[in-house]
């Protein structure tokens, strides 16, 4: 329960341990089933609680205007932009924020979009 810990959470990746179990089919063949929230955000909410929850949201919001500023000046940075914007929907119905291959695409695009691009 998200109320048991608001400020801070319970920790990156426990998420995944406070979801409700999910219910086999009765002589099926499924073995087990891994439960974790229905989307990244709310993860990050129950994880970090609300001090961190609010500090991923500043920082989102950062990237996303400065990506958005970009995205006037050239081709690359609307592609960035689009790629970032498909990244951070992804994430409303799938908890995949933190998975290793969301994690470097998130920071290769919050690198290219902070970088200064001067191919000469």
């Amino acid at each position: 329960n998200f109320w048991q810990k608001p400020l801070f959470g319970f920790g990156l990746n426990h998420a995944v341990l406070l979801a409700e179990p999910a219910r086999t089919l009765s002589g099926g063949t499924i073995a087990f089933v891994t439960t974790a929230p229905e989307s990244a955000y709310i993860a990050a909410l129950v994880e970090t609680g609300a001090v961190g929850f609010v500090a991923l949201m500043f920082f989102l919001a950062r990237v996303l205007a400065r990506a958005f500023q970009n995205a006037r000046a050239d081709a690359l940075q609307i592609g960035i932009f689009a790629a970032f914007v498909a990244l951070l929907c992804g994430n409303l119905t799938v908890a995949s924020l933190t998975m290793d291959q969301n994690g470097m695409l998130l920071g290769l695009l919050v690198g290219l979009v902070f970088a200064k691009w001067n191919p000469a």
